[in-house]
């Protein structure tokens, strides 16, 4: 059957019942075109998921579900592979990562789009071959990148982008890693496939374990498909699907027309408590599996598919859907059982995974990035919130690790860590636990001066909310670098951390928050009505600001009860600024 009359078909079924998929939007970057799969996430903190993705013009561009600008960013040169969005600093927010065809690799603050450090990876990149993959390779709880450029040499980074290991390889162009704990030691292998050698496994130091020797490798998965306990690998070589134990042995193969790229997808979308397996070669076949390697179904999508189909219920009749994006110029959606629900036309070919997000309501929409045309986002009419999302974005979600289990059972605790004001004296460390599960956790704070012997203050308890502090004192004599650190803890396994450092010179963290305090109070004044009163405070606050800076400045030389009654001086001046800038918001 031709694909218009596919669609004519199903589009007069869906308006017979009313549920018909819709553009919302279209977005049409300033520059360039979208050719990867965006990422998803929450990053400006407001409850609601956004998008970020790159241009082949450079351009890094944040939206809302509603296709609202957030912010943007400009590299030199293409973007070919997604970003990836994790907590990499450990500090308040997430953080974005995008790498060019050349290899740059920034890190950006995900709230303001704010350049957080850059680095260069070795060698240039294949058009869209890779990704950079986030995991917790060593255990402490920190997650790592990992990437690999066209001259087989992958690379691990701290989350502050410096190199921990680089490794060499003969596997020719690197595909997309896959980070995952083979082995049950709480620390995560690295899978590398190529155009000359299909799967090399290395250590979580980056030394090579073992490998296949023959074949062109597409991007490996690792998912426990049988439930055994023991991962499985599932990764296209030449023109096999083939499936591996963790060890490199190989379980079964399925024949395919063509060698498979990134269009590998593992979910129990007919809800049988049995996942399958959805694959799609470059010759455009699609065969759905069963955990052992029998074939389902299969279906044709007339063009080549690189990246994975997504699942979830996008049309609200609460079955999933498995969406396939590709170059046939079509959005191809089949139920459970084979069957095609839906063949949409799109404007173009597409090399991104059809990424599902939340909207601000709660439904599911669609988005479609199309080469060199406009980005668009579909939603069924029938969509409804909170609908279930087995496979929304590229390789699962955007830390694209290649393992989906180990990102869906993330350990579900929160940590907040309050330092206090950080002003001369007596301070005070916060730490607020959210442990829903109700585990048994140790909280670890601790505090170290000057690279000195740490503080630490430790409980263990298993509340659903635990709170912890630690006093500590800022001298007012000397300049100090402090260190605040919380871990949380099971079992002596790091579950989350957070750190915050500081540099603090003898009264500068006060007179910088003085100087904010006045500097906005200034700006109110000329707003309100009546105004008189308070900017005659105003400007004998000024004035006592203008006497206390040289005593602030010469703090190190004086005695004991000067620095005592300077802070106290100025902590009461800072009350008097803040209570004057308060009046004036009112």
């Amino acid at each position: 059957m031709k694909p218009l009359l596919l669609t004519t078909l199903y589009l007069c079924s869906m308006l017979a019942y009313g549920n018909v998929p819709e553009t919302i939007w279209t977005y049409t970057p300033p520059s360039g075109y979208v050719d990867t799969s965006p990422a998803i996430a929450d990053l400006n903190g407001d409850g609601h998921p956004d998008l970020v993705f790159g241009t082949t013009a450079g351009m890094i561009i944040a939206l809302s579900s509603d296709a609202q600008e957030l912010w943007r960013q400009e590299m030199r040169g293409p973007i070919s592979v997604p970003p990836s969005i994790g907590d990499l600093t450990g500090q308040e927010g997430l953080e974005v990562l995008v790498m060019n065809r050349q290899g740059q690799l920034r890190c950006l603050a995900g709230s303001t789009g704010a350049l957080v450090w850059e680095t260069s990876i070795p060698g240039r990149l294949q058009w869209g071959e890779t990704v950079l993959a986030l995991g917790d390779i060593n255990g402490d709880s920190d997650l790592e990148i990992v990437t690999g450029d066209r001259d087989g040499v992958v690379v691990c980074l701290n989350g502050a982008g410096e190199l921990v290991w680089q490794y060499q390889g003969q596997h020719g162009i690197t595909q997309a890693p896959a980070l995952a704990d083979l082995t049950g030691d709480g620390m995560m292998e690295v899978l590398v496939s190529g155009s000359e050698i299909p799967l090399v496994c290395l250590s979580p130091e980056g030394k090579e374990l073992w490998k296949l020797e023959q074949g062109i490798g597409g991007n490996p998965l690792v998912y426990d498909i049988n439930k055994d306990s023991a991962p499985e690998i599932l990764i296209g070589v030449g023109v096999n699907l083939t499936v591996l134990d963790a060890e490199g042995k190989v379980l079964w193969t399925h024949l395919m027309q063509r060698e498979m790229d990134g269009a590998l997808t593992v979910a129990d979308a007919d809800e049988d408590e049995e996942v399958e397996i959805y694959v799609i070669d470059l010759a455009g076949k699609m065969a759905c599996l069963s955990p052992a390697g029998q074939l389902r179904w299969e279906a044709d999508v007339e063009e080549r598919v690189r990246r994975s189909p997504s699942v979830g219920d996008v049309d609200g009749d609460g079955i999933q859907e498995i969406l396939v994006a590709g170059y046939s110029n079509t959005l191809h959606v089949f139920d459970p059982e084979g069957g095609l629900k839906a063949a949409l036309p799109v404007p173009g070919g597409v090399n991104s995974t059809a990424t599902i997000i939340p909207l601000a309501d709660g439904t599911p929409g669609v988005i479609i990035p199309v080469s060199n045309e406009a980005m668009r986002l579909f939603r069924w009419s029938g969509a409804q919130p909170d609908a279930t999302l087995l496979w929304p974005e590229y390789r699962f979600d955007s830390k694209r690790s290649g393992s989906p289990q180990e990102s869906a059972t993330a350990v579900p605790i929160e940590l907040e860590l309050d330092a206090g004001n950080l002003y001369a004296g007596a301070n005070l460390l916060k730490a607020t636990v959210h442990n829903p599960e109700g585990r048994a956790v140790e909280v670890r704070l601790e505090i170290v001066r000057n690279e000195g012997v740490p503080s630490v203050a430790s409980i263990t308890s298993s509340e659903k909310v635990i709170d912890h502090q630690l006093s500590y004192t800022v001298p007012a004599n000397q300049a100090i670098n402090l260190t605040l650190n919380c871990v949380v803890l099971e079992n002596d396994r790091i579950l989350v951390k957070r750190s915050q450092t500081a540099y603090l010179p003898p009264f500068m963290k006060e007179l910088g928050d003085v100087s904010r305090a006045m500097a906005e109070t200034e700006t109110l004044l000329p707003g309100l009505l009546d105004r008189a009163g308070l900017e005659e405070r105003c400007y004998f606050l000024k004035r006592q600001l203008t006497q206390l800076e040289p005593r602030i400045l010469a703090a190190g030389g004086l005695t004991d009860k000067e620095r005592i009654d300077l802070r106290n001086g100025v902590h009461a001046f800072l009350e008097q600024i803040e209570t004057l800038r308060d009046l004036a918001r009112a």
